[in-house]
Formats: C-alpha cells, sequence, structure tokens
C-alpha cells in the first residue's frame, strides 16, 4: 500500500466514516477506520499513514488526547480533526493546541478535507 496515500479515519459515527472512506476512496486514498483513541493508537503502531483524520470526541480516549499520544511517539504526524462542536468551544481550544494541521468544523466540504491532506 502507498503511504502517501494512506489514512487513518477515527470517528466513532459508523454511518459519517462510511460515507467518508468512500468519497476518501474514490479520491484515491487507501482508508483505515477507528472508532476509539484506543483502537486508533493500535492501527497507528502497525502501519505508517500519510494523514491522521479524526474525531474530537471519541468514547473512552478523546481525540485530543489520542493526537497527543500519536504527536509523542511521530511528531511528524499530519493530523486534522473534526468536530461538532461550535468555534471556540474548550474543545475546539484544546483541539487548535494540539498539533493538529486544523480544525474541521462538520459537516465540511469534501474538497476542504483534500486541500488539507494534499498539501
Amino acid at each position: 500500500m502507498d503511504d502517501r496515500r494512506h489514512l487513518l479515519l477515527v470517528e466513532d459515527d459508523r454511518d459519517f466514516s462510511e460515507s467518508l472512506r468512500l468519497l476518501l476512496e474514490i479520491k484515491g486514498f487507501a482508508v483505515t477506520r477507528a472508532v476509539s483513541g484506543e483502537e486508533a493508537l493500535d492501527l497507528f503502531e502497525e502501519n505508517r499513514f500519510c494523514c491522521v483524520l479524526m474525531d474530537i470526541k471519541l468514547p473512552g480516549m478523546s481525540g485530543v488526547e489520542t493526537l497527543a499520544a500519536i504527536m509523542s511517539r511521530a511528531p511528524d504526524t499530519r493530523a486534522l480533526l473534526m468536530t461538532g462542536c461550535e468555534r471556540g468551544s474548550d474543545e475546539v481550544i484544546s483541539a487548535s493546541r494540539s498539533g493538529a494541521i486544523s480544525v474541521l468544523y462538520k459537516p465540511f466540504r469534501i474538497n476542504e478535507l483534500l486541500n488539507y491532506i494534499d498539501n
């Protein structure tokens, strides 16, 4: 698998995750999915990803906590956090300080996501 096109998608909303996976695969990406921070960490240890796309609110470890663990292992990781939270919320402020490239607000356009991934 081409590591430059392999994404880790961490999202507990299975319908949203499946829709996003299909769109990304149409655009030529391979997508590995996780539904929790703990599962994402396990997958991150076993694979190389060009980018991590993660929801902020997850069962167990939050997306911000998970990203901190990932960044401690691989500080050059490109990551985007997604949220349905309002701009300026505590979760979003924490996310913006986490080392993520950006925070995407749901619903977002696939082109907005692709602009971050392809750069």
